[in-house]
């Protein structure tokens, strides 16, 4: 461990650290309205939050950055950057920050999950196979099945098989699809399922 600075005000400090000394641990910062999950660290019993993330042939910036962060203090805290293989990270303590369990990250993660970005991702080219089906002899238009939502979910935000069918659930209890059979809870089966901005086709 090097001591990178210290600012004029003494309880300031700005250390280079390298990845192997630090803990990462998911955080969590309350706001107004809810609990925010943020990318954190642990060190020498403190928590700190992500603040950037530069690749190695930027560490002066990186350290730009940490400066800055120093000089716009206003409470004892510390500054810390991290150095690893392929990249170097800037990061802030802040003594208000919770720990998080990896349980409660995970609910977190699928908690603020852009759900619309999500849709229209699955209407894109690596998107879910969303056309004409057969339901025994009905024609059902521009759908797609649970299973293949719920594999999709997985493969593609790096998700186990359970998260992948919260995050479902969760775009079905937003209202953003419904099940062709009118069930409300999500299943990755064969059920239909169609998004309701998908009714015009």
């Amino acid at each position: 461990m090097d001591l990178f600075a210290l600012s004029t005000r003494c309880y300031f400090t700005m250390l280079i650290l390298q990845s192997s000394q630090v803990e990462p641990c998911p955080v969590l910062r309350k706001n107004i309205f809810e609990e925010v999950l943020l990318p954190g660290l642990s060190y020498q019993g403190k928590l700190f939050f992500r603040v950037a993330r530069y690749s190695q042939p930027l560490k002066s910036q990186a350290t730009q950055t940490a400066k800055k962060l120093l000089a716009q203090g206003q409470d004892n805290f510390s500054i810390l950057l991290v150095s690893a293989k392929d990249q170097i990270t800037v990061w802030q303590e802040d003594p208000e920050l919770l720990p998080c369990s990896a349980k409660q990250a995970k609910i977190k993660r699928i908690q603020q999950m852009d759900l619309a970005k999500i849709v229209k991702r699955m209407h894109g080219t690596d998107g879910l196979a969303m056309r004409d089906r057969r339901q025994g002899l009905r024609r059902q238009k521009y759908c797609f099945i649970a299973k293949e939502m719920a594999k999709w979910l997985s493969k593609t935000y790096h998700l186990t098989d359970n998260d992948g069918i919260r995050l479902a659930q969760r775009m079905l209890d937003a209202k953003l699809m419904y099940n062709l059979g009118h069930r409300e809870v999500f299943k990755a089966n064969g059920d239909f399922y169609r998004f309701y901005d998908d009714e015009i086709c």
